[in-house]
């Protein structure tokens, strides 16, 4: 009984010294909670808001929401922390509390939970005033208690966390400012390094997996307790499973209990002489010190890396990033600007791993670009064109909890990597081999583009699948036609195009209705119309993917689509008829408008399908009549950097001659739906606009030409410009 009335005499005592934070808590709280709902709710009343917009102002600053509280907490750990074991920095005050009849673990927890046991009680009694104020306001306690309490929860959990990483570098040093600079350390330092790791990995690997990042940051919020309290925070914002949030808990219960473990036993063997010294424990200073020299001397190596891209201005970073930072801590650690250069071994170490690590980033001795798996030893590979299919929409229409409907993004590597495996693993890997070839050229600087090798670039990422399980990721970017022809054989596979278009794998039961669009015009197919006892839009459905997977690079390189398809997932037509019901479109448009298709000439049976249905779409020749064309001359201009236009010259042609619109449309395609066409081949065509009559009005469509089938008046008009267009000599 002795020994409990000790300890919370103890706790009263540590309370009644550090009144100026319980005050300082509970003022934070009070604006924070109480004062803020009680100003929410009255803008929101002389507003005349619903029901509905005074519950959310409500949960905006009680619930999860609120921003500012998540800000306090990590403020507040950082603050509580210091203050609970700031006695231990003084010599005096260690000398005092050692000397009480009280075990070192009895006295550690009266200080630590009395930080914890101060912002406790001052969120509690303000939460429980904020409540009032929105109870008072008629909000109905179901609709706000359970928020509210789950945020308290939430947040009281990772404050201990944040606490208990401050109770620990207070632990580990003698001096205040130490220890605040050991939370940062602490917090901040695995963040640093891999954020760093992934730089060097991005600038120095020329074929990094241009998801690489993603790796990054899956692994970011497990390397220390405030990204994972962040990470959390975001979870549990976006209303993340249940399953995931529990194991995220349990990750704060273990850290929690692990790191508070850890000061409990390095406090009982810290020694009362420690009080006043930078580091508490001698044997952490090297262990402190390295990594952060590293990691500075890193840093520097690669920001004048990227002002001057030159290894001699990499190895002056380096040096400067490895002094300063070795410097500046022991100056910490001795108090002393004579101790400078007193570990001079320890930076030696430095500058070795530093030099090392940077080196093999640079030199690539890990040989991460020259991979190429044997054919022998792989299972399966997957190539994403990422440059050529940015116009798809990866990802499904879904509706959360609260009847919200929203998108749910899947990049694009992920849907095909997940899906794709193709047979023709020979061409997959002669495209590789090219593209490391041209990488280790473009490395030597012996790689320059020459127009003979052609004029196509594309950038792609590849899966390789091994047979002992593992999974190795790479991005590429090559030049020339022969690389080119292997990109088309590819995507020209059936393996590629089941793959990479969702479209492919959409079911009749997944699907609620088709729309179709061109230009301003839209129509539908919904269900209920039949053919043959197949409903149409089934039938248009399987239809369209037998034509889409037929689809070829040579047919789309004469053709572009002259209409666009959608098949509405059930989930889509449900948010349609929310969004015409509500009247809210700006809500429901990023649902309702993906999933985009195009309409090839060639797929004649989708457009006799759709045709049925009272939908027709015109193609160029019978768009209607075209009376006029408008043609910029300034894409027939020679390919020369000191051309100029005389400011009475003009470069628009205008087109009206019977006989000349019609040899210009001879060989035109539309151009409304070119984004959707990979191999539209652009460079090597002209574009005009071109005004069309129909029976609905004139109205105008972008068309182009290929250079090579340009009418006879055109080219004379081409040779006329060039003629009139001045040349700036040196």
């Amino acid at each position: 009984m002795t020994s409990k009335n000790l300890f919370f005499n103890l706790m009263k005592e540590d309370l009644k010294r550090r009144l100026w934070a319980v005050a300082l808590t509970f003022l934070t709280f009070f604006f924070a909670l109480p004062v803020a709902t009680a100003l929410s709710l009255s803008g929101s009343r002389n507003m005349e808001e619903t029901y509905y917009g005074l519950m959310y102002g409500a949960r905006s600053i009680l619930g999860f929401q609120n921003g500012f509280i998540a800000v306090i907490i990590v403020l507040l750990s950082l603050i509580l922390g210091v203050t609970s074991f700031s006695w231990l920095h003084s010599r005096k005050k260690v000398d005092f509390y050692h000397s009480l009849p009280v075990k070192r673990e009895k006295l550690f927890f009266v200080n630590y939970l009395d930080g914890v046991l101060i912002l406790f009680s001052t969120y509690a009694v303000n939460l429980l005033l904020g409540l009032l104020v929105a109870l008072v306001n008629g909000i109905v306690p179901g609709d706000i208690v359970p928020e509210a309490l789950g945020a308290f929860g939430f947040l009281l959990l990772h404050f201990i966390m944040l606490y208990s990483v401050t109770v620990l570098a207070m632990v580990m040093t003698g001096n205040i400012l130490v220890g605040i600079l050991g939370t940062g350390v602490f917090h901040l330092y695995f963040p640093a390094l891999l954020l760093l790791l992934d730089a060097l990995y991005q600038e120095f690997f020329k074929t990094s997996y241009n998801g690489g990042s993603s790796i990054t940051y899956k692994l970011l919020d497990k390397c220390s307790a405030l990204t994972l309290y962040i990470s959390n925070y975001s979870a549990f914002m976006d209303g993340a499973k249940s399953g995931s949030l529990i194991l995220r808990i349990c990750a704060v219960i273990l850290i929690i209990v692990a790191v508070t473990a850890a000061a409990v036993l390095l406090y009982r063997v810290r020694g009362s002489e420690a009080a006043g010294k930078a580091m508490a424990f001698k044997v952490s200073q090297p262990v402190i010190r390295i990594p952060i020299v590293i990691l500075s001397a890193l840093c520097g190596g690669l920001f004048f890396w990227y002002l001057h891209d030159s290894i001699g201005w990499a190895v002056f970073g380096l040096v400067c990033g490895l002094l300063l930072s070795h410097c500046i801590i022991e100056i910490i650690y001795h108090f002393d600007f004579r101790k400078l250069f007193s570990s001079r071994i320890s930076m030696a170490v430095c500058a070795l791993a530093a030099a090392l690590i940077f080196c093999g980033f640079r030199f690539d001795l890990f040989g991460y670009d020259k991979y190429i798996p044997k054919q022998s030893d792989l299972e399966s590979v997957a190539v994403s064109l990422t440059n050529m299919e940015y116009w798809v929409d990866y990802g499904s229409a879904k509706m959360d909890d609260e009847d919200d409907y929203y998108w749910d993004y899947e990049s694009s590597d992920t849907y095909i990597f997940s899906r794709m495996q193709l047979t023709d693993m020979d061409t997959a890997l002669t495209l590789v081999s090219k593209a490391v070839s041209q990488v280790e050229k473009e490395k030597k600087r012996q790689y320059q583009w020459d127009s003979e090798d052609g004029d196509h670039y594309v950038s792609f990422s590849v899966k390789f699948k091994l047979k002992n399980g593992r999974e190795v990721y790479r991005s590429y970017a090559v030049y020339g036609d022969e690389e080119y022809d292997l990109i088309r054989k590819i995507y020209d596979s059936r393996d590629y195009r089941m793959a990479a278009y969702p479209v492919m794998e959409q079911t009749p039961e997944n699907t609620g209705k088709i729309k179709v669009a061109q230009n301003s015009w839209t129509g539908e197919v919904t269900r209920g119309s039949s053919k043959e006892g197949t409903d149409y839009v089934d039938l248009i459905l399987r239809t369209y993917q037998e034509e889409m997977a037929g689809l070829t690079s040579d047919v789309m390189e004469q053709q572009n689509p002259i209409a666009q398809i959608q098949f509405m997932t059930d989930v889509q037509v449900q948010a349609e008829k929310s969004k015409e019901k509500n009247g809210y479109s700006w809500r429901y448009n990023n649902v309702t408008d993906r999933g985009y298709y195009p309409v090839y000439p060639s797929f004649q049976k989708t457009i006799g399908l759709l045709e049925d249905c009272g939908i027709r779409l015109t193609t160029v020749t019978d768009a209607g009549e075209v009376i006029r064309a408008d043609i910029d001359l300034y894409q027939l201009t020679k390919k020369d950097d000191s051309r100029y236009y005389d400011k009475d010259i003009t470069s628009l042609l205008t087109v009206t001659d019977k006989e000349e619109v019609a040899a210009l449309m001879e060989t035109a395609r539309l151009e409304d739906y070119s984004n959707m066409n990979p191999f539209g081949e652009w460079d090597d065509r002209i574009t005009f606009e071109a005004v069309v009559k129909g029976s609905s009005g004139q109205i105008s469509h972008d068309y182009s030409i290929r250079k090579a089938d340009m009418p006879e008046f055109l080219k004379k008009e081409s040779e006329r410009f060039n003629r009139e267009v001045e040349t700036v000599s040196d």
